[in-house]
């Protein structure tokens, strides 16, 4: 979850195909505070979020591989506030502070139907190729806790079963040992699938550009396509998917270290064919999302939000300032962005200076979960605090890191 700033941003488009500027009052804060993970889910009569940390913060390629330091909580928005239900972290581990050690996504409908993923981080070792190695496992809500499934994903999966995905002999042409390795799939309830990827060798280095197939037919037979050919493809690159209905995905891609202005690559599926978005602003787009109504949301190079209800026009969309920050921040950076039915979830974050004691100032962030959802006052989450008492209706005021001095 690197933060950095991206710099130049390049200049804005303009001319008839521009997309509007005009300011939207749909959104507001709804949680804001040192919190680096803050995450939504439809839980069926609630709505869930997931707040903590990735333990992340220090990580670099040279330290020793260890086990992460992440932590992370869950609980549902209820009469304008975030409810812990401890009985329901029961059968996952805790640590001191109440947090689940590792990574946690959340499915299904509480609580008949419910389940967990919970992934653990590693820092790789050096001679792998990668920064971190996750290990993922799945538990079901049974017995009034939380037991792991010996079906692994197939818990969470409904609708078809896939066949075989011969993820080996998809890449054999391209020498020994490479294999084609998943970057993202997503699965509609009614069980199509759609995974995106590229061949890498042990290394895990790409031999190939974006590869998709999609499972779209109750003959269960995968189709293969490969996405037009970008220079990007030559470097380091992120790959996601949103798959909105059996006749309609997008895959976006995008460098994940370089934010320079350029063509955004987006492609759509009609459930036949892919083909290239054109869209009236500069990419890379790094976060997409699609809500119940069709309403479509991109995030821009980590700075600028735009959403399209079709047939219309994109509109850039302004996120309202931030509620607990003793000035705006100037370097407010976009990370990603999530629905829930009709409602939009952005999750953004800005510097901030921590101030204790007499030592001296450390650099941190502050993160804002904005939506659209009819929300009250916002609160404030402190992923330094117990998990229980983390995201609360009171915070403190959280000073702002000042613009760095540029030029003489």
């Amino acid at each position: 979850m690197g933060l950095a700033g991206c710099g130049g941003c390049g200049p804005r488009r303009s001319g008839p195909n521009a997309p509007s500027t005009k300011p939207s009052g749909a959104l507001s804060v709804a949680i804001e505070g040192p919190c680096p993970k803050l995450r939504v889910w439809d839980a069926g009569r609630d709505l869930a979020i997931v707040w903590g940390t990735y333990g992340l913060e220090g990580a670099t390629p040279i330290e020793a591989r260890t086990t992460l330091a992440t932590g992370q909580a869950f609980g549902f928005v209820r009469k304008g506030k975030v409810e812990l239900v401890p009985a329901l972290l029961a059968g996952l581990p805790r640590n001191a502070q109440g947090y689940v050690p590792a990574d946690i996504e959340l499915g299904g409908r509480f609580p008949e139907a419910a389940w967990l993923s919970r992934v653990d981080t590693r820092l790789a070792r050096v001679d792998r190729g990668a920064l971190f190695e996750r290990q993922r496992s799945y538990l079901v809500w049974e017995g009034n806790r939380w037991t792991e499934s010996p079906t692994g994903s197939d818990v969470v999966l409904s609708g078809l079963r896939t066949p075989p995905f011969l993820e080996g002999a998809m890449c054999t042409r391209l020498g020994e040992g490479v294999r084609f390795a998943r970057h993202a799939t997503e699965r509609l309830p009614s069980g199509e699938v759609i995974t995106a990827g590229r061949c890498e060798d042990e290394m895990q280095r790409a031999k190939s550009g974006v590869i998709v197939a999609a499972l779209a037919s109750a003959r269960g037979e995968w189709r293969v396509a490969e996405m037009p050919p970008s220079p990007m493809f030559e470097e380091i690159v992120n790959v996601d998917l949103v798959y909105a209905k059996k006749n309609e995905a997008y895959l976006y891609a995008y460098m994940p270290y370089d934010e320079s202005p350029r063509p955004a690559y987006v492609m759509r599926y009609d459930g036949a064919r892919w083909s290239p978005v054109a869209l009236p602003f500069d990419g890379p787009v790094v976060s997409m999302a699609r809500a119940d109504d069709g309403r479509l949301w991109a995030v821009a190079r980590f700075r600028e939000v735009y959403t399209r209800l079709p047939p219309g026009d994109w509109t850039r969309v302004t996120l309202p300032p931030a509620r607990f920050a003793d000035r705006a921040p100037p370097d407010l950076r976009v990370i990603e962005i999530q629905t829930t039915g009709r409602d939009a979830w952005i999750h953004a974050a800005y510097p901030i200076v921590i101030r204790a004691g007499d030592a001296d100032p450390k650099p941190s962030r502050s993160h804002v979960l904005y939506t659209t959802r009819a929300w009250g006052d916002p609160l404030f989450c402190d992923a330094a605090s117990p998990a229980a008492h983390a995201v609360r209706a009171k915070g403190r005021t959280l000073e702002a890191a000042r613009a760095a001095h540029v030029g003489p």
